[in-house]
């Protein structure tokens, strides 16, 4: 009593690595009112409890009293808990397994039959031989007329019937040796009209079409000989499906609609759980006549994560339950055999060949049963017949469905994957379908194993896919000489596809062929690798020089302008940038915006890392359109400034006019917003390593008596009346006043003094009044400014004489602005301001750059692909598939 006891009291929490569809992170579901739905829950492994031992998975029909009414069990009200927790666990078994082999013999539902002697020495007393699972068998010919539903069901397959063009839009390969070699074998091979050729013959044939096709191309695709190639393949694979429920149905006597489920005193349905959950064990023991093998999985249909891996198997007006009968309705009977997961190769072989690249399917025995049951004893009439006809096309879509899933299932489960650990990668194979007269083209992709759960809080969206492109007839009619005559399709000059008959074979199947031994998942761009790799190489190259290495080498010959070549510890040495100019959403395109963030990017991180600098000033004009901005898209403006420059400390910055607009459009919001943003008033007086600088926004320095202009008049007198002996630093927006920069000295060799644009009081430069005051109130060492996007260095007289001091115009920092822009290097020491500017790289330069080595790259390319010769022209090869005389290579 007390183990039972502990049982009830501990609960255990799963918490298995179960890779499936199902590991979404739990919702959260918010109490809502009753006319609004909630949202539904997803369990995961994690969120799994283990119930206790009593509780059975399924549904309780009636309650027994008003308590298990009221208050339901979470896991009695759906029978969800039970089985999420032993799916999860038997993950957690299967991961925890050394081997493949052990895996698929842990997941595998088969259970062996009783022996004689088990049987025989049963006594009354002993418990009851319950009936062993069975899987159960599906032919390797459709036994039913109409299966194609009910296999899409099973596998959870969803089926386009569409041409494949598209899938090899590029491969053109040629096909008049396949066409002559082939013909030579049906020839050889007495085929005929192929009416009567038997199954076994049809094989062989198959066998013949893949070795005439792999001979006619290897020469060129040399991939082909490492490929793997097997005849007369074995393929099988083992699945449970769920979703089976309605078999313990039974109609309410008296009622048309109402049905019963009856799970207790009732037999488990053939190839179900012991526990009667609805999921029934699968088994297709397939042939094929040929399949073709890689050490590389084939090129993909689409990744697990697209929509087109989710979209449902069947269409909304779609409804299923015509189609969900017993197995027995479509002629599918128990298989009692061992179960394995074989696509053409054992898991234990060692096999390094694991993808199948392409698998011949022959349908000789569809048109054999066809024949039986339309009464006929000869299948040449099967081809007058449309409503026979359609009976192949059926069947033959059904035997794609199936083959393809058994293929890729069993293929899955040899790389690790079963429908507990779903696959995490999509596996693709590629198929051809025909009785030698009539071609099917399939291309398949298993998306999910996990098709075996099916209850609450299990959510796997994903389902497997195959595309159909058929029938395509080999040929029309043949003479008595068997030359064969068949109908081509071609397109006009108007893209209307038309008909036209030509002797031989139909080259659409023969190009078909061709195209899916020599489709590929990569290997297409590493053959190209000898034409694209050197122009390629070349590219990238050139875009590190222009987009890195031009912005290190500028810089990299800037240095500080300390006295004696050396700073002293006492000095400060400050980066001084100007009108960075951040395009909006207004103004520019987006790759113009791209290319100059990127510009001022590397140039600011470059030079940082070089010169490290202790402080850096950006002089106003941050954004191009924080004038027009609201609150949130001002907020967007600063916060790509910060992710640009840093959100520093020691980043300081001003306001330029086109941050907060001019005098006159100055608006009390946005003046909130930066001065919000950056921390930045209208005078600010601050000190760095005993260096003061004050900030002065330009747009309040109009001297007009407005609010703004007095606020900052009022903070000026304070400065000065300030006791401090310590001169500052001026940094603003506007320049001081001056008429041109004709009075300007040149600061580097680069620097072209502009002689003839004349500068506007209060637009270009703060007005005389205004400089005159600020000369007299602050008396600086040094001011700094920028706006005109145009270097200057301007003497000045100090208020104090006979001392003097500069004036430093920055240019702008965006290639927007100007060719060549710059940053000026100031080193504080002292009474005494050291500048020196640093240019950046130039935007003509890097175009041209651009241009004379683009088009280098563009005819070293040309001349590589005039001088290549073509991939279908013949050239002497030695592989293990074919061998060519030397005699013949040219």
């Amino acid at each position: 009593m007390h183990g039972l006891k502990r049982t009830l009291l501990i609960r255990t929490v799963c918490r298995g690595k179960a890779s499936t569809a199902a590991d979404i992170p739990k919702e959260e579901v918010v109490q809502t009112s009753k006319s609004e739905e909630v949202a539904p829950k997803a369990a995961n492994a994690s969120t799994v409890y283990r119930p206790p031992y009593y509780r059975k998975p399924h549904k309780y029909h009636e309650s027994s009293h008003i308590l298990q009414e009221e208050f339901a069990n979470a896991g009695d009200a759906s029978g969800a808990g039970v089985r999420l927790f032993d799916y999860y666990k038997t993950a957690e078994m299967v991961n925890a397994m050394p081997t493949i082999k052990e895996k698929i013999d842990l997941v595998s539902p088969y259970e062996r039959p009783w022996t004689r002697a088990e049987r025989t020495w049963r006594r009354d007393w002993h418990p009851t031989l319950m009936a062993t699972r069975k899987a159960w068998g599906i032919p390797p010919t459709p036994a039913h007329f109409d299966t194609l539903d009910y296999y899409k069901y099973i596998t959870k397959t969803r089926v386009e019937n569409k041409s494949l063009d598209d899938f090899y839009h590029g491969l053109r390969p040629p096909t008049a040796e396949l066409q002559q070699s082939f013909q030579n074998t049906l020839k050889s091979m007495e085929f005929g009209d192929g009416i009567t050729f038997s199954e076994e013959d049809t094989q062989k044939l198959f066998g013949c079409l893949i070795d005439d096709a792999m001979g006619a191309i290897a020469h060129n695709v040399s991939r082909l000989a490492d490929h793997r190639v097997a005849y007369d393949v074995e393929s099988e694979a083992f699945w449970v499906r769920s979703g089976f429920m309605f078999l313990y149905d039974e109609p309410v006597i008296g009622s048309n609609k109402d049905h019963k489920r009856r799970l207790n005193n009732f037999p488990k349905f053939i190839g179900d759980d012991r526990r009667k959950l609805g999921e029934l064990a699968f088994v297709h023991r397939d042939k094929l006549a040929a399949q073709i093998r890689s050490r590389e999985p084939p090129a993909l249909l689409h990744s697990l994560d697209s929509d087109d891996a989710k979209l449902p198997v069947f269409e909304k007006d779609f409804n299923i339950e015509e189609t969900l009968y017993s197995p027995k309705v479509f002629n599918l009977w128990p298989d009692q055999q061992p179960l394995w997961q074989c696509p053409g190769y054992h898991a234990d072989s060692g096999e390094t060949h694991s993808y199948g690249l392409l698998s011949v399917k022959s349908l000789r025995p569809l048109r054999e049963r066809v024949a039986h049951w339309m009464g006929w004893e000869s299948q040449a009439e099967l081809e007058e017949s449309p409503e026979a006809k359609q009976m192949i096309d059926d069947g033959a879509r059904s035997q794609a469905v199936i083959s393809m899933f058994t293929t890729l299932c069993a293929q899955a489960h040899t790389h690790g994957f079963t429908q507990y650990t779903d696959v995490t990668r999509p596996f693709t194979s590629q198929m051809i379908l025909s009785d030698g007269l009539n071609f099917y083209f399939a291309v398949g992709q298993l998306n999910t194993l996990a098709i075996n759960v099916d209850c609450e809080g299990f959510v796997n969206p994903r389902t497997n896919f195959i595309q159909i492109d058929g029938p395509h007839r080999l040929f029309e009619i043949v003479d008595e000489d068997g030359n064969y005559t068949s109908s081509q399709e071609y397109v006009d000059a108007k893209n209307n596809v038309n008909r036209r008959v030509d002797s031989g074979l139909n080259e659409k199947v023969l190009e078909r062929v061709t195209q899916m031994l020599m489709k590929q998942r990569s290997k297409s761009f590493m053959q190209c690798y000898k034409l694209i790799g050197p122009p390629l190489l070349l590219v990238i190259g050139l875009v590190v020089y222009n987009e890195y290495y031009i912005f290190y080498s500028a810089i990299s010959h800037c240095n500080w302008p300390c006295e004696h070549g050396r700073c002293s510890e006492t000095s400060l040495k400050a980066f001084m940038i100007s009108d960075t100019h951040l395009l909006g959403k207004r103004n520019g395109h987006w790759l113009d915006k791209l290319k100059r963030e990127w510009q001022m990017y590397q140039s600011y991180q470059i030079a940082k890392w070089i010169l490290n600098p202790e402080v850096v000033f950006f002089l106003g004009d941050l954004m191009d359109e924080g004038k027009w901005a609201e609150k949130s898209l001002f907020s967007s403006y600063a916060n790509r400034f910060r992710q640009l420059f840093g959100d520093d400390k020691m980043v300081i910055t001003l306001a330029g006019n086109h941050d907060i607009g001019f005098h006159y459009a100055v608006m009390p919001d946005t003046l909130d917003m930066f001065r919000k943003e950056f921390q930045r008033g209208l005078i600010d007086d601050i000190q760095i390593k005993n260096y003061r600088f004050v900030l002065i926004n330009s747009m309040a320095m109009h001297g007009d008596g407005c609010r703004l202009c007095h606020e900052a008049e009022v903070e000026l007198d304070r400065i000065k009346n300030r006791s401090s002996k310590t001169r500052p630093i001026v940094l603003q927006h506007f320049p001081l006043y001056r008429k041109s920069d004709a009075v300007c000295e040149k600061m580097d060799e680069q620097h072209v003094v502009d002689l003839k644009e004349k500068y506007r009081e209060q637009w270009d430069t703060l007005s005389k009044d205004s400089t005159r005051k600020l000369i007299s109130t602050l008396n600086p060492i040094a001011v700094f400014d920028g706006h005109t996007h145009k270097m200057c260095k301007k003497k000045w007289k100090s208020s104090q004489a006979p001392g003097y001091f500069y004036e430093y115009t920055v240019n702008s920092f965006s290639w927007r602005n100007g060719d060549v822009p710059s940053v000026l290097l100031a080193v504080m020491d002292g009474e005494d301001a050291f500048v020196n500017s640093c240019r950046l790289p130039s935007e003509a330069q890097q175009i041209k750059v651009y241009v004379v080595g683009g088009l280098s790259i563009l005819i070293l390319a040309i001349t590589l692909i005039i001088r290549r010769r073509s991939i279908f022209k013949r050239r002497c090869s030695y592989s293990l598939l074919m061998y060519r005389s030397p005699e013949k290579c040219e």
